[in-house]
């Protein structure tokens, strides 16, 4: 069984989360799917790195703090509110500009899981209601948008 680790980092609150993760032909998060570091197709800020298993000098901190490094240098905010995930296979982090979707009735709440694709849902309407707009207009909302390029 897969397992992802997930933490919400803002301002207000810090938590983790261990999840096991749906048989990969039921649910793959979008980072399983990227070659590279991170798809600039995708509208909001991601960062992805694999984890070595052969180099362990690519400690689990070394890899973060690269991850970091890399959020920072286009976002110079003192207090980031960002999402981290985590399997065996790659760290991801994704700034974030507000925690939750709110629009059209909804108010949806988007974590760490939902930032790789995971939306959690609290009815069927809610589930119906991303199905309809999908999944990518919410992420868009909540996470920051790539720098335009000048």
């Amino acid at each position: 069984m897969h397992f992802l680790f997930a933490i919400d980092r803002s301002q207000r609150h810090k938590h983790v989360q261990f999840i096991p993760l749906p048989p990969p032909e039921e649910f793959r998060a979008f980072p399983d799917n990227i070659e590279g570091q991170n798809d600039k197709r995708i509208p909001f800020q991601h960062y992805i790195r694999a984890l070595s298993h052969e180099d362990p000098s690519q400690t689990l901190f070394h890899v973060y703090d690269k991850l970091l490094q890399d959020v920072k240098k286009v976002n110079s905010e003192e207090n980031l509110s960002y999402n981290f995930v985590m399997t065996t296979e790659w760290i991801f982090l994704s700034p974030r500009t507000k925690d939750d979707y709110v629009g059209q009735q909804y108010d949806i709440g988007v974590n760490s899981t939902g930032m790789v694709g995971l939306l959690l849902t609290k009815s069927e309407a809610e589930t119906q209601f991303i199905e309809e707009i999908g999944p990518l207009s919410i992420l868009s909302d909540v996470g920051k948008p790539w720098p335009q390029k000048s």
